[in-house]
């Protein structure tokens, strides 16, 4: 467990280790976003892994501060994005959504994930529910409409064909979670 202690401004201290923490989870989002096979408009990445390793791993606070450190590095211009992209205009492609959706689900995962197993899954899937409906929205909203048809072909875009893979890493993050907690102390 940290200490946090409160200093006269209301402030809680940062650590160097909470820091470096974040910093690892940031380079680990990195890294994983350029480990993908290009498909269509939206390459399959294992940025989603690691995002919900993190989650597992640090917790909602420290976790939630790397996704923003991630994307601030990102909207700035490093290249940590998929294929080695970055910058704003990162926000006007179809993977624009999933960005942003990560920023919103990261504290809402974290703050489920407690409890057995199980429920930890529960709390990375809802996770996953919230990008994907940011992507829908946005893939809609850029590209297609909100009527039926471009509302299904946001899914069909978005959604549909990553879903197998997403299982997979929540099922694989669970486990790597568990193993490197009783091997970590974090």
């Amino acid at each position: 467990m940290r200490k946090e202690t409160q200093n006269g401004g209301g402030r809680y201290q940062v650590t160097a280790k909470e820091l470096c923490y974040v910093a690892i989870a940031t380079a680990l989002l990195a890294v994983c976003s350029w480990i993908c096979v290009p498909i269509g408009n939206i390459p399959i990445t294992l940025q989603t892994l690691a995002l919900f390793l993190i989650v597992g791993l640090l917790g909602t606070k420290r976790a939630s501060f790397a996704v923003l450190a991630y994307l601030a590095l990102g909207f700035f211009g490093v290249p940590v994005f998929a294929l080695f992209t970055g910058g704003f205009g990162k926000l006007f492609t179809p993977t624009g959504g999933f960005l942003i959706g990560f920023l919103v689900a990261t504290p809402i995962m974290g703050f489920l994930y407690k409890g057995k197993l199980w429920q930890k899954g529960v709390a990375l899937l809802l996770g996953l529910v919230v990008y994907n409906l940011f992507a829908v929205v946005w893939f809609c909203g850029l590209y297609t409409g909100f009527g039926w048809g471009g509302l299904w072909t946001a899914i069909l875009t978005c959604v549909l064909p990553y879903l197998p893979f997403d299982v997979i890493k929540i099922m694989l993050s669970l486990f790597l979670a568990e193993q490197l907690k009783s091997k970590i102390k974090i």
